[in-house]
């Protein structure tokens, strides 16, 4: 059972992505799983059938076990059907070790379980959570999300220290990847040419004097349709739940459309809907009774998925390229 907040984390996660939401797609469940599966001692029970003789069966544990090795196996994140994912490294691991070892193929099927052989290897894939190149990677990869979270709080923290509230729009540049050439090859320079333009199309958002921008993040991600997405939240001030907004000027969207749209068949789009259609209104204001609840959403959207997800490696998926009011 997941809990409201792992609940929320997995839906962001197959939002972003375009997937949906079920066993497959769920990293959270595959995580409680995995870590279900490391307890198992045994596959297998016994009970006394109608006629008094002991009988054989599968247990939970087992059972749990085939489930597991059903859902990594069909699992876009783990499966490698959308290349470029990384995956946090305890799934990341589990899953390579699964396909190595054959787990990965394990079926409910009493009769071609090997049980010793099946517990061997669970023990085994439990040493290698023990060791230190794991547990550097693991170390590296918290360290990374606490630093990310931090940044996400700072951000905020500023741009609402100067305001009762603030708005948020998004500009969303997408860089279809050409199926025509090899994966890697297609990855790497759309990412180059998208990540190269970031400080360039920030400076065009926020030199838009009169929507008086007060900051400009960066969320990176990948559909399922293999279509890297660069999407820029841009922030504006708000004073109260009924002023006008501060954003009216969107000039600038044809500049970074001059900018992004000549190369491929990449596309420049000011979104009409908030935070990839999972928010009904774009106003946050401190003491609106939801601020809190938009806020953690917000942060789960931004941030939170790099504790379970990345894009292209180990490199977070976020990043403040301007704040009105950094130091």
């Amino acid at each position: 059972m997941l809990t409201k907040n792992k609940l929320m984390q997995s839906q962001v996660i197959t939002c972003i992505t375009q997937l949906p939401l079920d066993s497959n797609t769920c990293l959270n469940s595959s995580m409680n799983g995995l870590n279900r599966v490391l307890k198992i001692k045994s596959l297998t029970s016994s009970q006394k059938n109608e006629d008094g003789q002991e009988q054989m069966y599968l247990n939970s544990s087992a059972i749990g076990l085939c489930q597991l090795a059903a859902q990594v196996r069909g699992c876009p994140y783990t499966n490698d059907t959308i290349p470029f994912f990384e995956v946090a490294p305890r799934l990341k691991v589990a899953a390579r070790f699964m396909h190595n070892s054959g787990l990965i193929n394990l079926r409910p099927d009493l009769n071609n379980i090997d049980e010793k052989n099946v517990i061997d290897l669970i023990r085994r894939l439990q040493r290698v959570f023990l060791t230190e190149g794991f547990a550097q990677k693991e170390i590296e990869w918290k360290v990374s999300q606490k630093e990310l979270e931090k940044c996400f709080e700072q951000f905020f923290k500023e741009i609402l220290k100067q305001n009762p509230g603030f708005d948020i729009r998004e500009l969303v540049c997408r860089y279809p990847m050409n199926p025509h050439l090899m994966a890697e090859y297609a990855y790497s320079t759309q990412n180059e040419f998208a990540v190269s333009r970031d400080q360039e199309i920030a400076h065009i958002i926020y030199a838009c004097e009169e929507n008086q921008v007060c900051g400009v993040a960066v969320k990176h991600e990948i559909t399922s349709k293999l279509e890297l997405v660069r999407r820029y939240f841009i922030i504006t001030g708000r004073q109260y739940i009924d002023s006008p907004t501060a954003f009216t000027d969107t000039s600038f969207v044809q500049e970074i459309k001059n900018l992004v749209e000549p190369h491929s068949n990449n596309t420049v789009t000011l979104e009409t809907t908030y935070l990839n259609g999972l928010l009904q209104n774009n106003q946050f204001l401190k003491k609106s009774p939801d601020f809190k609840d938009q806020m953690k959403l917000l942060k789960m959207y931004m941030v939170g998925t790099d504790s379970l997800i990345r894009i292209g490696g180990t490199k977070p998926t976020f990043e403040v390229l301007f704040s009105r009011y950094s130091n």
